[in-house]
């Protein structure tokens, strides 16, 4: 089973006035989607309100089949949106407008198995409110010997100003199997401006980790150890740059599924297995730069 685990609010896109489109999104849920609609099974651990917009997410989510028991409801509150404008580039800018109670929970921690894959991340996974929750999940699934999959998804350097923010980002870092980081995600944790440094300071910090580097238009790098392999972007005509580095995650995790690694496989990896990881992530990508949409609209 594959679990996915993030923040779940729905995505209002404007490229201008006349031209607005509404989507369900965040990171995790839209990775979730497109795994589901690859066929595969998975299970979206959330919170939503009990609103009329919380009930389009859910009834989304349930039409594409992803497993929606372990998303917290509660009683009396709004579900939180996302306005994304997007530049010339198809590059959005973001203003979220959050709707969360008080007291917060995530759902009761399920048996998680050896085959088992957990993705998460996002400033969500570092959310001070829902810490010691995400923290259950996370170690559950590595006690467990599944794979912890962690993108940071980080967009703004003043996300990072606080130090308890920054000390669960590294922890982040540190227990997963597989790291996938943007440029634009390095350049806000690191301060610099430099692949081969980013590559290296992920790899000082987890070296254990199967670290694969997104680049935008440029296209995307694999470290794994002493390995680094690369692969340039596909050339489309860019709808929408939203949801490309989720469907990234859906095409890397489609592949690791696919080609049944787990945890005690990531060693034995090959330059050959890393290209092929890196192949179905971009391709994946690509499909969703081309559509308005969040997530693939079929099955590749």
């Amino acid at each position: 089973m594959i679990y996915t685990l993030g923040e779940s609010l729905l995505d209002i896109i404007f490229t201008d006035m006349d031209h607005v489109v509404a989507r369900p999104g965040g990171s995790m849920l839209n990775t979730a989607i497109s795994l589901a609609r690859m066929n595969h099974k998975v299970a979206h651990i959330s919170e939503l309100g009990d609103n009329k917009v919380a009930m389009m997410v859910t009834r989304f989510l349930n039409e594409n089949q992803v497993d929606t028991s372990l998303i917290t409801c509660y009683a009396r509150s709004n579900t939180s949106l996302a306005l994304a404008v997007l530049d010339d580039k198809k590059v959005p800018a973001y203003q979220f407008v959050k709707a969360y109670p008080e007291r917060r929970f995530l759902a009761e921690v399920p048996a998680y198995h050896p085959s088992d894959l957990l993705l998460f991340g996002s400033m969500y996974a570092a959310t001070a409110e829902i810490r010691m929750d995400l923290k259950r999940h996370v170690l559950a699934v590595k006690k467990a010997g599944g794979l912890l999959v962690y993108d940071p998804n980080i967009r703004q350097k003043h996300h990072l100003d606080n130090s308890d923010t920054v000390e669960a980002v590294m922890e982040n870092l540190k227990w997963a199997t597989v790291i996938k980081a943007s440029d634009e995600d390095c350049a806000q944790i690191f301060g610099v401006n430099d692949q081969e440094t980013y590559l290296d300071k992920l790899t000082e910090i987890n070296p254990n980790a199967l670290i694969f580097l997104t680049l935008g238009a440029k296209g995307a790098m694999c470290r794994l150890q002493n390995k680094t392999v690369s692969m340039e972007a596909i050339k489309i005509e860019v709808v929408s740059t939203i949801g490309a580095g989720d469907a990234f995650n859906a095409g890397l995790i489609a592949e690791l599924i696919n080609q049944k690694i787990s945890t005690k496989d990531i060693f034995t990896l090959s330059e050959k297995n890393l290209l092929q990881l890196l192949r179905s992530a971009i391709k994946t990508a690509t499909v969703v730069c081309a559509t308005y949409d969040n997530y693939i609209s079929r099955s590749l």
